[in-house]
């Protein structure tokens, strides 16, 4: 049986994630600390209680938690043991199917703090570095496993990273699984001819 939170745990773990939720909706910048107190149901002064340094502890925790629980998604799709022209589309039609049924909102749980933030934020930035270096390095591992050197894994695995991040706020402006759908066939054919193996 897991370990049962304490109410000062539980009210941490409703801010960080009420937070997260709401930077991915208006960034930052359009979140208050008055919003996030709200949404959670926490106590006003338990805020700087968990967080003695404010909305910026506050949402790199968030970004953090984000961050943790968008890569397990992830890894469903993107092992080691399974083929990485396959795991790539599927990854990109499993994000396309969570935009569909967050009506276009939940993308990237890190993008839109990212651009709007991270270069005014130094545990921010390291929040998103980490996050985008957690999600390049799964797609490296995976490639590594099939065969390819190091250096090339590497650079295969941010070209599809950058690619896929892309893809998901195209995908979010447009309202369209589209701009995804394109991307995961299209990374299926390049890596399916860069480990030598039939498209189809």
């Amino acid at each position: 049986m897991g370990k049962l939170r304490s109410k000062g745990e539980e009210t941490r773990a409703k801010m960080v994630a009420s937070t997260a939720k709401l930077l991915q909706c208006h960034g930052y910048h359009g979140t208050g600390l008055s919003q996030i107190i709200k949404e959670s149901g926490a106590p006003k002064g338990s805020l700087y209680f968990h967080f003695p340094g404010g909305k910026e502890e506050l949402a790199t925790a968030a970004l953090i938690e984000a961050g943790r629980e968008f890569s397990s998604k992830l890894r469903d799709s993107i092992r080691p043991d399974t083929d990485p022209a396959d795991a790539i589309e599927l990854a990109c039609a499993v994000l396309g199917q969570e935009l569909v049924e967050s009506d276009f909102v939940q993308g990237c749980p890190l993008a839109t703090v990212a651009l709007e933030a991270a270069t005014h934020s130094e545990p921010i930035r390291q929040a998103c570095v980490d996050h985008f270096g957690e999600w390049q390095n799964l797609i490296k591992l995976m490639l590594l496993h099939h065969g390819l050197e190091e250096e090339r894994a590497s650079e295969l695995a941010m070209m599809a990273l950058a690619t896929m991040e892309g893809a998901l706020m195209l995908s979010r402006v447009r309202r369209s699984t589209e701009p995804l759908e394109q991307v995961g066939r299209q990374l299926h054919l390049l890596l399916s001819i860069v480990l030598g193996r039939s498209a189809d």
